[in-house]
């Protein structure tokens, strides 16, 4: 790693200097004060639950040589820069240090509420099939050339997120696909990954907790065009599911400061039209037209949801330089996600896997093995704790609607309490309908509740590990 001066980090940071400005720094950055530095930089940063600049202090013990923060009154006694933005500052010199790894290989990013981790996972075995080097980062861990884990956030902390990539990029990858999260659009996470081409999926309630409002919510995904468009790479694309509301908007925005865009969907103005889908139990059939020229696309996936994810993983790859008729090839020999509409049943019974965590993804699959027309439908979930809340209620009534048995159980309540959590799912049922039994009381399990509507049950039990 190179070392800098405090002036010159300045000048990148586009900071105000306090202390030696020729003082030499080590290429190494954490916003954690309890890291053991080499005389790096430690970034303050104002959390939601912590604010870093109150641990200054440590970090300079743990060797901090230099501090980044927005607190000119918590720096002064230290060498360091003020920064209008700390978390913007952080992602900035994790990307530095790291040598600006994005900068050389080719780069996809995929946000929306729905369909991040298909879409990312389509993409990545594509370009495998194609004998490409490719590295993948989302949800179900990371993946690449002598890289593995199935461990990861959706989108990982800005520093592991640039290790990571500098990593494959040591390995030959010249491709990289990622899942964007709100959340991490929103903490300056991917600021500085230089991104070739953007997918937008769709935007339907959820994590309203911390963005509040839908608007919000929306603002956050939108950053992600933004910083395409901000960035130095070309050519470049934005690819937007035109079939959804906030997709309109983004195509909108997107001519308006004049950035490149695919617009996919079923609607007649889509630049890549979805039309005559079939589906069974082996997968699914579709048209793609483009222009003048119609092709027809096959997928072991079921669901037009998953069309949909296919058609924008096929426009990331063509934009990437490969030829249609490749990819689809590619894409025919592609296996279903895991935890994504997975297939895990034997003989004549039909048992789907679906990581369905909002109500418009619950839908999504609920249809979708609707439209197999099975002799009975049955669908166990649950909601996790800590999180918007104002979502249960609509994932029960979508359940209710769409299946003939639903089994509301527990899943990862985190701190809250279980059954406050269920009572939230079945917040619009008709309380006169309920009948409720408690056939596990003996055994001192907490009782199973039984919802009778007509054909319908609505359940609830716990599964204890």
């Amino acid at each position: 790693m190179s070392n800098y001066t405090l002036q010159s980090l300045a000048t990148i940071l586009a900071g105000e200097i306090v202390g030696n400005g020729e003082r030499e720094v080590f290429a190494e950055v954490s916003s954690s004060s309890s890291n053991k530095f080499n005389s790096g930089v430690f970034v303050a940063i104002s959390g939601a639950k912590f604010d870093g600049h109150n641990f200054i202090l440590d970090a300079i013990q743990n060797g901090a040589s230099v501090v980044v923060g927005e607190k000119k009154e918590a720096i002064k006694n230290c060498d360091g820069i003020i920064v209008r933005d700390s978390r913007e500052a952080y992602s900035k010199l994790c990307a530095l240090f790291n040598g600006k790894p994005t900068k050389k290989m080719k780069i996809v990013g995929v946000t929306g509420t729905n369909g991040k981790t298909t879409i990312h996972w389509i993409v990545y075995h594509i370009l495998k099939h194609l004998q490409k080097k490719v590295f993948r980062v989302g949800t179900i861990g990371y993946e690449g050339p002598e890289m593995f884990s199935n461990d990861s956030l959706t989108t990982p902390d800005a520093l592991v997120l640039h290790k990571l990539f500098n990593e494959a990029l040591s390995h030959g990858v010249e491709y990289g696909v990622m899942e964007v999260s709100s959340h991490a659009l929103s903490q300056y996470r991917v600021n500085d990954v230089l991104f070739d081409a953007v997918i937008f999926t769709n935007l339907t309630r959820d994590h309203l907790d911390y963005h509040v409002t839908m608007d919000n919510y929306y603002l956050a995904k939108r950053k992600l065009f933004e910083l395409l468009a901000n960035n130095e790479k070309q050519p470049k694309v934005a690819i937007i599911n035109c079939n959804d509301e906030y997709g309109v908007r983004l195509v909108d925005y997107c001519k308006s400061i004049d950035l490149p865009f695919i617009s996919y969907g079923e609607n007649e103005d889509a630049t890549w039209r979805i039309s005559d889908f079939f589906q069974d139990f082996k997968g699914s059939l579709f048209t793609l037209t483009i222009g003048d020229k119609k092709y027809s696309v096959k997928t072991k996936m079921i669901g037009m949801h998953n069309v949909y994810n296919s058609v924008a993983a096929i426009a990331a790859c063509c934009h990437l330089g490969f030829s249609i008729e490749d990819v689809l090839h590619a894409l025919e020999n592609i296996s279903v996600v895991c935890g994504r509409l997975e297939p895990v049943g034997k003989n004549d019974i039909g048992v789907y896997v679906d990581y369905a965590h909002t109500p418009d993804a619950l839908l999504h699959a609920l249809e979708t093995l609707r439209a197999l027309n099975p002799k009975k439908l049955t669908v166990v979930f649950g909601c996790g704790g800590d999180r918007d809340r104002g979502k249960r209620p609509q994932m029960g009534e979508v359940a209710a609607q769409y299946a003939d048995n639903v089994v509301v159980t527990s899943d990862n309540p985190r701190t809250e309490d279980p059954n406050e959590i269920i009572a939230d799912i079945l917040e619009n049922e008709n309380p006169e309908e309920l009948d409720i039994h408690t056939p596990f009381s003996s055994l001192g399990l907490d009782s199973l509740g039984i919802i009778g509507a007509q054909t319908k049950l609505l359940q609830y039990n716990y599964i204890l590990n």
